[in-house]
């Protein structure tokens, strides 16, 4: 009876590291698939970032000087 309990422990840690790998192998390539989505949206946003505050200068100036 005691061997039983042995051999199901055994499976049971075996499961675990089982589980515990899949996991750890998800979540790294969950951060590999974000750092990639951000890496190919940087150079679109910081050129509309850009000229968003360009606009906003442009029109204070304008504002500015319509007084």
């Amino acid at each position: 009876m005691s061997d039983n309990l042995v051999v199901g422990a055994v499976e049971g840690v075996s499961a675990i590291s089982s589980i515990t790998t899949a996991f750890t192998a998800g979540i790294t390539q969950m951060v590999t698939d974000t750092i990639g989505m951000v890496a190919a949206i940087v150079p679109i946003v910081i050129p509309l970032l850009g000229a968003t505050i360009a606009i906003a200068y442009a029109i204070k100036y304008v504002k500015k000087i319509a007084k």
